[in-house]
């Protein structure tokens, strides 16, 4: 039965030219510094790996490129200190792939999710992910806008302009979302830098105002005062300066009345 054969029989129709291929679940025993480990990706197109230097992060990639790739891909102490065998487990929806590592040789059974088993198994794997895989010296050789088309295809990205626009403002807004998102994010954080360069040209030169402002000597030890108290103070005065008016206008009644003859207060 030829590749092309295997693939149609354990996946039907499905191609894996138009669509990645996801990890429904991976678990690895006993693999390198790993004792266990048991991963439910979900619906999640990326998926962290978090933790401390040797907790086993890189191993979780190993496990899964030497489940894959085969025995010339299977590093020199796959199997955790102290144990006899190491075996890795992924289940990728349409087919689950199981290697099992001994000190003296490894096994590999792929089946598709109905239970089929296939009798070229790492045949079966290169052909699948023919499309995936590629000679990095060739991938090195190539344009940058390929391998940039390449690494796109293998890894889309789930971006939302809502979200970009979030993090990254009014700028965001003012860039129109294309095809190439990592050229659109290159475009948004290129702006956003601009921007910042503008703003700190601009601090620098109202500090530079700022220095350049001398305060005479007389005027150094000026405190600051209050804005309220000196409204206070203000309305404070123009009452006072009200009611000596009025005395004065009182006094000024007074002198105007001794200063009349005696017979006209008699009438």
């Amino acid at each position: 039965m030829s590749d092309n054969e295997q693939q149609k029989q354990v996946t039907g129709n499905n191609s894996y030219e138009d669509r990645p291929l996801r990890i429904v679940e991976f678990r690895a025993e006993n693999t390198k510094i790993i004792k266990a480990v048991q991963i439910f990706p979900g619906d999640k197109d990326v998926v962290t790996l978090t933790g401390k230097n040797s907790q086993g992060k890189t191993t979780i990639l190993d496990g899964i490129w030497m489940a894959l790739s085969g025995k010339n891909h299977i590093p020199d102490m796959p199997i955790r200190t102290g144990e006899k065998r190491a075996e890795i487990y992924l289940d990728l929806g349409d087919f689950r792939v199981t290697r099992k590592i001994t000190g003296k040789s490894d096994s590999l059974k792929v089946e598709s999710s109905d239970g089929h088993q296939v009798t070229s198994p790492q045949r079966f794997l290169s052909s699948c992910l023919a499309d995936l895989a590629h000679n990095p010296l060739e991938f090195m050789r190539m344009k940058p806008k390929e391998q940039l088309e390449i690494v796109q295809g293998l890894f889309p990205l789930p971006i939302q302009t809502s979200e970009v626009e979030k993090i990254a403002g009014l700028t965001a807004k003012t860039i129109k979302m294309s095809d190439n998102k990592i050229l659109y994010l290159d475009t948004v954080s290129k702006a956003l830098f601009d921007e910042r360069t503008e703003n700190n040209r601009e601090i620098n030169r109202l500090d530079g105002v700022i220095e350049s402002i001398k305060i005479p000597h007389e005027l150094a030890n000026i405190h600051p005062v209050s804005i309220t108290e000196l409204v206070a103070e203000k309305d404070s005065l123009i009452d006072l300066f009200k009611k000596n008016n009025d005395v004065r206008l009182k006094e000024k009644n007074l002198d105007a009345s001794a200063d009349v003859p005696d017979h006209v207060l008699s009438h």
